[in-house]
């Protein structure tokens, strides 16, 4: 698959208000949704370290406000730190 990004000068830039809100929302992630506390129940309740899938599906559970309508969760993505390193070779069966 190949992906062709083309950037003309007059294309819109985002708006300060935007940008405003994608770092409020992400403090809000950071605050609301404790990802070490979720790790945590998810080894105690299976005994051994919690898988990704399992990770993401509980945060995708959460009730958060000012996600991006229609994707929720999903639509947010992960940038750089927004989770631990993984240890596993795959996404599915990736381990914290």
């Amino acid at each position: 698959m190949s992906c062709v990004l083309v950037c003309l000068p007059g294309a819109p830039q985002p708006s300060e208000e935007a940008i405003q809100q994608e770092e409020e929302l992400d403090s809000a992630l950071r605050q609301r949704v404790p990802l070490t506390n979720i790790i945590k129940k998810k080894k105690r309740r299976s005994g051994g370290p919690a898988r990704l899938l399992s990770v993401l599906r509980t945060l995708g559970s959460e009730v958060i406000p000012r996600l991006p309508p229609g994707g929720g969760l999903a639509s947010e993505g992960v940038r750089g730190g927004g989770l631990p390193t993984v240890v596993g070779s795959n996404s599915d069966s990736a381990t914290y």
